[in-house]
């Protein structure tokens, strides 16, 4: 069937007329992101690898355990056997780190 200038692009994808729920979508739109918004997300995503490879082995462990997988602060501190306080300097020196390494292949 050939598309003229007429056809409504919308139509059988959103509720007709004397619908409850008439002008709103019977199916959303998909999910999927553009292929560009998937080659950004690539690059952006071995950016940070390369960023997290450049840190100390001990601040690439809790940066991963805590802002990526989101173990609490308790668990990391146990799981890398660091006192509280120990774990939060090593959070903030680890955060900073990465910020760098970050601006530093970014700006490339």
């Amino acid at each position: 069937m050939l598309a003229t200038q007429d056809a409504d692009p919308l139509s059988g994808r959103m509720h007709p007329a004397g619908h409850p729920d008439a002008g709103h979508w019977r199916v959303p739109p998909s999910r999927r992101f553009l292929p560009e918004d998937r080659t950004v997300a690539q690059e952006l995503v071995e950016l940070v690898r390369t960023a997290l490879d450049a840190l100390p082995p001990r601040q690439r462990q809790l940066i991963i355990l805590r802002d990526l997988v989101g173990t609490s602060a308790e668990e990391a501190s146990e799981i890398l056997e660091l006192s509280t306080e120990g774990q939060r300097a090593l959070l903030y020196r680890a955060r900073g780190n990465l910020r760098n390494e970050l601006e530093k292949r970014y700006q490339r």
